[in-house]
């Protein structure tokens, strides 16, 4: 039920932007959402040590805009 929903808002805003935008936009969500899912599931954020935590946050903020398209970098 939830991936229609997903199917519908990503069509709605491929009718509404360009795709060079949407996709990689998607796909950072997707990304962000799988981590922290995981991370919750898991229960990962139990035995993390605050030098995990910073490395972990780290990780994060420099493989998220890694994905981000080069026209919304300019």
């Amino acid at each position: 039920m939830l991936s229609v929903l997903a199917v519908c808002c990503a069509a709605q805003g491929l009718r509404m932007f360009p795709a060079l935008i949407i996709v990689p936009s998607l796909q950072i969500c997707w990304t962000l959402f799988s981590i922290l899912s995981g991370m919750l599931y898991f229960a990962e954020y139990q035995g993390m040590r605050p030098g995990s935590t910073a490395m972990f946050v780290i990780g994060v903020a420099v493989s998220v805009p890694w994905q981000l398209p080069r026209i919304m970098m300019m």
